[in-house]
C-alpha cells in the first residue's frame, strides 16, 4: 500500500508501516529500520496513489499498457516494478520519471529480440536482443534433442540455416530447432568355421556397442580366441564405435592341452 506524506508517495507495509522496496532484481524487502506512522493516514492503492497525486492520466495508462501487453517479459517486468515502488516519489518529479520509463520501455520494444524454439527437444535457451541492422552468428543448438534424434539445423520462418551463419536483424524472430533420425546401422557375427548362430543387433550410428561374448561352437580342436572387425582384433567386453553396417568375425585357436596330457 502507499501513503502519502508531506507531497511524499511511500509504499509501505499496510499493517506495519515498514518501508518497502525493491532491489534490481525485482525481489520485494520490507525494512526494518524505516518505519513511516500510518496512523490515521489513508491508505492507497497503487491506482489511487496516482489519482491522489495528480499524475498524468495518459502517462500513467502508456505505462501501463505497456507492462500489461509485456508481462511476458521478466526483464522488463522487473524494471517497471522498480519504478512503480520507488519508495518515495514526489508529485513534481512522479511525471518524468514515468516518462522515461516510457521511453527506456519504448527502446527496448524497438530491439529485436531473437527466441529458440526447442521444437519437441528439452532444456532452454536464452533470448538475445539485437539492434535493428545488427548482425547475430547463430549458435550451437543447447537443446537435448527428443530421443533417437539429433540436431540438424536451424529453421528461421521456411529457410534453413547452419550452426556459425550470420544473419541480419530487421525484426524480432523466431528460430526453430531442426532435427533429423539418426542412422541405424547392423553389426552382424560371422562364425568363421564355427557352427551355430548369434542374432544381429541394431546399432545408433556413433554409439558404443558393447562386443559379446561368443556363442557359437568352436571348430575341432579349437576354442574361440578374439573378434575381428576389418583389420582390427577385439576382445568380448569390448566397446566399439559403429558407424556403419558392420559384420564381427570369430577368430579361433588351437585348444592348449591340459598339463600331463600329450
Amino acid at each position: 500500500m502507499f501513503v502519502i506524506v508531506d507531497g511524499y508517495a511511500y509504499f509501505v507495509d499496510g499493517s506495519t508501516g515498514k518501508k518497502v522496496s525493491v532491489d534490481v532484481d525485482g525481489n520485494i524487502n520490507i525494512s526494518n529500520d524505516d518505519t513511516i506512522s500510518i496512523t490515521n493516514q489513508t491508505l492507497y492503492c497503487y491506482d489511487d496513489m496516482y489519482k491522489k497525486m495528480n499524475f498524468d492520466k495518459a502517462i500513467y495508462d502508456l505505462q501501463k499498457s505497456y507492462i500489461v501487453s509485456n508481462a511476458n517479459n521478466d526483464e522488463l517486468g522487473n524494471f517497471c516494478d522498480k519504478v512503480e515502488y520507488s519508495g518515495k516519489i514526489k508529485a513534481s518529479t512522479g511525471k518524468d520519471i514515468i516518462k522515461s520509463t516510457v521511453v527506456e520501455i519504448e527502446s527496448r520494444l524497438d530491439d529485436c529480440v531473437i527466441t529458440f524454439d526447442k521444437n519437441g527437444g528439452t532444456g532452454t535457451m536464452a533470448e538475445v536482443r539485437k539492434e535493428v541492422g545488427e548482425t547475430y552468428e547463430l549458435p550451437a543448438c543447447a537443446f537435448t534433442a527428443p530421443e533417437n534424434k539429433r540436431f540438424k539445423e536451424w529453421k528461421i520462418g521456411t529457410t534453413s540455416y547452419d550452426v556459425g551463419d550470420e544473419i541480419t536483424l530487421s525484426t524480432s524472430i523466431t528460430v526453430k530447432a531442426i532435427y533429423e533420425n539418426i542412422p541405424t546401422y547392423t553389426v552382424t557375427f560371422d562364425a568363421n568355421g564355427g557352427t551355430g548362430t548369434m542374432d544381429s543387433a541394431t546399432v545408433l550410428e556413433g554409439e558404443d556397442y558393447e562386443l559379446p561374448a561368443s556363442t557359437f561352437t568352436a571348430p575341432e580342436d579349437k576354442e574361440f580366441d578374439q573378434w575381428l572387425i576389418g583389420e582390427d582384433k577385439y576382445d568380448a567386453g569390448d566397446e566399439v564405435t559403429i558407424s556403419e553396417n558392420t559384420t564381427v568375425k570369430a577368430t579361433w585357436k588351437n585348444v592348449e592341452a591340459e598339463a600331463g596330457q600329450e
